[in-house]
């Protein structure tokens, strides 16, 4: 163990690693920030680490262990030297007790603020306190309970006390027992209870999420990170549990769990709901829950009111039998679909597969902020079998239609009155009555609206102000409101409008550059808004100021209850009528004075973009939430006022545009490229051509082929004559060219682009060149569909060969050809060959970018074609009918594979005889293909073809019954066609950028 001394000086220096005789020493416990930020071992050997923002809470320790009389004290950041394996490892075994033989623990908690000359003795911070990021660490668990001695400061040093004194608060906020923090052994509260207090909280590395817990149960298990929740099973080993008796997410523990759930935080505030709660329950079991079947009821009312609170409130009532709980959060996404394509289709799928399964028992699935009731594919969210129930939330009344509802009441008066005491932190009865009557009123003014009451508590609370003081402020601000509600239909007294008002004024007072950051957050999807994200897209966007803030932390934020923190990591929600507040109070404003916090919220999220692309994470909760952040951002940006140099600069716009093409949203990706090119002054010649390409491969990726071929031509001349045919993006659109031209079935042009550029690719950079590479796999798909099978297979011989060498067998590019190879064999009529190279593809690119991927139904329509090729027709039928809804699902029902898929179906219900059948599918992909490509394409004709022949089937057994003909051997059934032609079209391409 090494600790840390200050001299007389104030000179910081570590002790050498003492085994005996240590010490009394005192230890931090804090949460970390960046790693940059914190003062790591070796920074100790450079005097610069006094410049990094965590030196100050290593000098904090210091002071205050002198103040005790200490002369020692440890800090988690700098005490440990993690490039040694060894040396880590026992610190996390030690961690437990370290804290624990600590003379002192000082809790430095970084967003808890007591600005000077504040009077101390007013608790003013209280809220903030309760809101802390301390409390949703792993870490901080240990942290709390071990030591002997807790002592809680403020970032500016000042003591709120200790964990005597603050014992009932830190039990409410932690739901753990009061007698655990007045030395009661952890070993007499059972494993389930221990795993409890632990299941909210979160770490940075999710195998320290088990690690955390070692200290809590006295155990050892040497840390191995990377292997992410397998930590759990060995954790579950020492514990003698069996591996699948612990769900970390949702807290609740029961044996046989198959499904993860994500964590569902409730308001501790929440209050006055039982009638509506036992009416849901009682529409719940009065349809047989839980001995049979699905169960589906919605919740109906205003925003604000309560929904999502009643709804996880009856997840606590219902968890004893219940094996999950999911809860997926609707409100800012324009579809259903749009949460299929952003969770991912095949993972909706899995939910919705294992939830009908009856041996994985009851379950709970929450819908929240349903409001959008025209996309009749609502119904691939929810399951139709299983044992369990469904509840949504809404504000649309309508919903009516679709189920069992309940239209939420506003509360009652005792409700609000309970709730503004317990979010004042103050008490209203007949022992004042003044207070109380002014506490009724108040209540009463705001309409008894939940949303709204919580945070006249907090800003009660807040500003030490009696309830009295409050209604007068509030009732004057009514009278001299300079802003008008969000909407013509608003449905709140204009008390409300007033509260908020207050607030933000207070706030915009108290903490500008907070309030500054509230009105960006306005702009964003308000379920979910990470303060990684703010802070990245701050930097990002050169608002430096505000990144700092984030870092210091957002107390008053919380303190004002204007957000909420959310359960997972650093991420807090703000409601959606809150936004909408916020962002009509704006609309006082001059046009380019509103449009600032737009622009600096549509900075952000290229900000975030920019760091997940960097860093190649492959986060899809995060993928998911940025999404909905830019949809946000785009429903409020005024094109007409987007003319900062800082875009052209930062090329935001066209980042969002990839970013968004890169998850199938083609559209919206469009709108981002042309948005870039018709509004940012200054822009490059380059930058021009970047946006118009990217048009034009979203263009592509849709299937407008005949549409971008000319574009292509365009900016493929403009390229070369600008920036020179050897540059990349000259190459790119040359291979775009190849591309466009296979898929109109061009593959003489589309051979002579791919070879122009490949020369140019290998006069630059040579033929391992992973762009190089691809284009000769794509070179091999033409020669293929010439029929040229020596040709093709020598060059995707060739290319398989140097991308295993060059990036791994399971790389995706190498899996493309893998994949092409099972094809050709196809094509040779070789099936086992192909099914096994096709196979192989298939489990490579699912463990690579997970069975909902888009890119899979590619592979799943080669199998397909391979078991149609080798007779397996029920296997053939199954697999092209999921590749048609999977294509249809994902890129709309006009997209060309839809009719290459349905064209399939037609061929394999012609095959087993099915000639109506089969006519019906050929019908399909023969009026799609007219539309798409014209009469005269080669592949409307190639249906055509189809179509007739399966109608000459048809009508030779109608002749043949009429005649009377019997013999089983001459029968038209048993002459029926089988394709031993080309029975694998379906290719795929890679694409060198």
């Amino acid at each position: 163990m090494r600790l840390l001394k200050f001299d007389d000086q104030g000179e910081l220096s570590p002790t050498g690693d003492l085994q005996d005789d240590i010490p009394p020493y005192a230890i931090l416990s804090h949460t970390w920030g960046d790693d940059k930020d914190e003062v790591n071992f070796d920074d100790l050997k450079h005097q610069s680490f006094k410049n990094k923002a965590g030196y100050a809470k290593i000098r904090f320790c210091g002071k205050q262990a002198k103040k005790d009389n200490l002369k020692y004290s440890w800090v988690d950041t700098c005490c440990i030297n993690k490039a040694n394996n060894t040396e880590y490892s026992e610190a996390i075994n030690s961690m437990f007790r370290w804290y624990r033989d600590a003379a002192k623990c000082y809790v430095y908690l970084a967003d808890v603020s007591i600005p000077d000359g504040e009077d101390h003795a007013e608790r003013t911070w209280e809220r903030a306190f309760r809101n802390s990021r301390w409390f949703t660490r792993g870490w901080t668990l240990q942290e709390l309970l071990a030591p002997a001695s807790v002592e809680f400061f403020s970032r500016e040093g000042q003591r709120l006390g200790n964990i005597s004194t603050l014992e009932q608060q830190i039990h409410e906020i932690t739901g753990i027992p009061i007698t655990a923090f007045r030395g009661t052994p952890l070993s007499q509260f059972s494993v389930d209870e221990r795993m409890q207090w632990a299941a909210k909280r979160n770490t940075k590395k999710k195998e320290d999420q088990a690690y955390c817990l070692l200290g809590i149960f006295d155990i050892f298990m040497s840390p191995i990170y990377g292997e992410g929740d397998h930590a759990f099973i060995r954790l579950n080993k020492e514990l003698g549990r069996s591996p699948q008796s612990i769900n970390w997410e949702s807290g609740n523990i029961h044996p046989g769990r198959g499904l993860v759930s994500f964590p569902l935080p409730r308001n501790k505030n929440f209050v006055g709901r039982d009638q509506s709660l036992q009416e849901i329950h009682r529409m719940v079991t009065s349809r047989g829950f839980p001995r049979s079947g699905s169960v589906k009821c919605i919740v109906k009312g205003m925003g604000g009111i309560g929904k999502t609170q009643v709804i996880l409130d009856f997840e606590s009532a219902v968890e004893s039998y219940c094996t999950i709980a999911q809860k997926i959060g609707l409100s800012n996404r324009p579809s259903p679909w749009s949460i299929e394509k952003d969770l991912g289709r095949e993972a909706v799928f899995s939910v919705q597969e294992w939830l009908t399964a009856s041996e994985n028992g009851n379950w709970l699935l929450l819908l929240d902020g349903w409001d959008n009731l025209k996309d009749e594919r609502m119904g691939s969210l929810i399951p139709h079998g299983g044992s369990g129930v469904i509840l949504i939330t809404s504000r649309r009344e309508d919903w009516a239609r679709y189920g069992d509802g309940l239209d939420l009441p506003f509360m009652k008066e005792a409700a609000s009155l309970s709730l503004l005491s317990k979010s004042s932190l103050a008490e209203y009865g007949q022992g004042n009555p003044e207070e109380f009557d002014a506490a009724k009123e108040i209540v009463r003014v705001l309409g008894n609206l939940p949303l709204a009451v919580d945070q006249a508590g907090a800003h009660i609370h807040n500003l030490k102000t009696s309830a009295r003081k409050y209604l007068s402020r509030l009732k004057e601000n009514a009278d001299t409101l300079s802003w008008t509600p969000p909407i013509n239909l608003w449905p709140y007294g204009k008390g409300v409008l007033s509260a908020w008002d207050l607030t933000f004024q207070e706030l915009e007072s108290l903490s500008p550059k907070v309030f500054e950051i509230l009105q960006v957050c306005a702009f964003l999807a308000g379920e979910y808004i990470s303060e990684n994200l703010l802070k990245f897209g701050f930097k990002f966007g050169q608002k430096d100021a505000l990144a700092r803030v984030v870092e210091d932390g957002m107390g008053d934020l919380f303190s004002f209850s204007l957000a909420k923190r959310e359960g997972d990591d650093d991420g807090f929600s703000i409601h959606t009528v809150l936004q909408a507040c916020i962002r009509q109070r704006l609309s006082r404003l001059p046009g380019l004075q509103r449009q600032e916090f737009t622009e600096t919220a549509l900075l952000v999220v290229a900000g975030a973009v920019q760091k997940l692309t960097s860093e190649r994470q492959q986060d899809w909760f995060t993928y998911r939430q940025v999404l909905s952040h830019i949809t946000s951002c785009e429903e409020h940006i005024d094109d007409t006022l987007l003319r900062k140099p800082i875009f052209g600069s930062t090329r935001a716009l066209f980042m969002l545009g990839q970013f968004c093409d890169k998850f199938g949203r083609h559209d919206q990706a469009i709108r981002w490229f042309q948005r870039e090119l018709n509004t940012v002054p200054h822009l490059s010649v380059q930058s021009k051509l970047e946006c118009r390409d990217g048009v034009s491969t979203a263009k592509l990726l849709k299937g407008q082929y005949n549409e971008v071929l000319a574009e292509f031509h365009a900016l493929y001349a403009e390229a070369t004559a600008q920036l020179g045919v050897q540059h990349g993006l000259t190459n790119k659109i040359a291979h775009s060219l190849g591309m466009t031209y296979k898929k109109t079935g061009s593959l003489e042009n589309a051979l002579r682009w791919y070879m122009t550029s490949l020369s140019q690719i290998m006069e630059i950079s040579g033929e391992k060149d992973h762009r190089a590479l691809a284009t000769l796999n794509n070179i091999a798909v033409i020669y293929k569909e010439q029929k040229k099978y020596g040709e093709a297979f020598e060059i995707y011989q060739d290319v398989l060969r140097k991308k295993e060498e060059a990036l791994g067998e399971e790389d995706l590019s190498t899996l493309e050809t893998v994949m092409n190879i099972g094809i050709l064999y196809g094509r040779w009529k070789r099936y086992d060959e192909a099914l096994q190279f096709l196979q192989r593809a298939l489990c490579g690119k699912e463990k690579q970018l997970g069975k909902d991927d888009p890119k899979i139904l590619a592979v799943k329509g080669n199998i397909a074609n391979a078991y149609l090729g080798s007779g397996r027709l029920d296997e053939a039928i199954k697999l092209h009918k999921e590749t048609y809804h999977g294509y249809k699902k994902v890129y709309g029902p006009e997209h060309p594979e839809v009719f290459t898929t349905a064209n399939w179906l037609g061929k394999d219900y012609c095959q087993k005889r099915c000639y109506a059948k089969s006519l019906e599918w050929y019908e399909e992909a023969l009026s799609g293909r007219k539309r798409l490509r014209g009469e005269h394409d080669a592949q409307t004709l190639e249906t055509v073809l189809g179509f007739g022949e399966t109608q000459t089937w048809l009508w030779f057994g109608t002749l043949w019954d009429t005649i009377g003909g019997t013999s089983a051997q001459g029968s038209p059934s048993s002459m029926a066609p089988v394709f031993k032609g080309d029975a694998i079209q379906m290719t795929s391409e890679n694409h060198p950028s």
